[in-house]
């Protein structure tokens, strides 16, 4: 058995409830605005990185590009993003964020930041960097173990099921339960033992864990 390999498992057993109960948190945070985790999810990729379209957005957060379409298609009718011509291809548009959306996401953003300043107050700046340095290695990792099945031509259905990101606001609890990746991807010791952590598919279920979780394990105060 490898100790390594040991050690990382039992980092990537914290990732199911920590992107479990960070939906929950935060997407009872954004009810009052109208927003999912997967919306908000959206607003952010856009307010970071500005002018995308659709299939880019949906490639950033590894999720299929009807739902990131849906998710447009309601921040549209909340007048947090519109469409703009695309000047590299006249056939597809460009999603921005309006002034409005800007505010919207500056102000959750504030307060998620300022809630998750006083968590893990036991462990030092040195230390959170250390953990983010080698979550982000796990997840550019496990990508690449997803790349290689989808290049085989496996389905991309197969291993990535919908998420909480993916979910409009509802009432109960499927509204902010992930599904899928997040509930039994490798961090799911469930799942490890019954493929084995050495297996691309039981691996690759964690690609949707690490990416998509990050809306919600960001606003894990939200």
């Amino acid at each position: 058995m490898s100790e390594r390999g040991t050690m990382l498992y039992e980092l990537l057993r914290h990732v199911r409830p920590l992107v479990l109960n960070s939906a929950r948190v935060v997407e009872a945070s954004l009810r009052g605005d109208g927003l999912s985790v997967g919306m908000r999810a959206v607003l952010e990729m856009l307010a970071e990185r500005g002018p995308m379209t659709v299939p880019d957005i949906a490639d950033r957060l590894d999720l299929a590009r009807q739902g990131i379409q849906r998710h447009v298609n309601d921040l549209t009718v909340l007048g947090l993003v519109e469409s703009r011509p695309n000047p590299a291809h006249r056939r597809s548009v460009l999603i921005v964020t309006t002034g409005t959306g800007d505010a919207v996401f500056t102000r959750i953003r504030s307060g998620e930041l300022a809630r998750l300043g006083a968590m893990a107050s036991e462990h030092s700046d040195e230390e959170i960097a250390t953990a983010v340095r080698v979550l982000a290695a796990l997840n550019r990792d496990v990508r690449h173990h997803a790349a290689a099945l989808r290049e085989a031509g496996e389905p991309r259905g197969a291993t990535e099921p919908h998420t909480a990101t993916d979910a409009r606001p509802t009432a109960g609890r499927e509204a902010t339960e992930p599904r899928g990746t997040a509930a039994r991807g490798t961090a799911d010791p469930r799942g490890t033992a019954r493929h084995g952590t050495a297996d691309p598919r039981g691996t690759a279920d964690t690609r949707g864990t690490a990416a998509r979780g990050t809306a919600a394990s960001r606003g894990a105060a939200g």
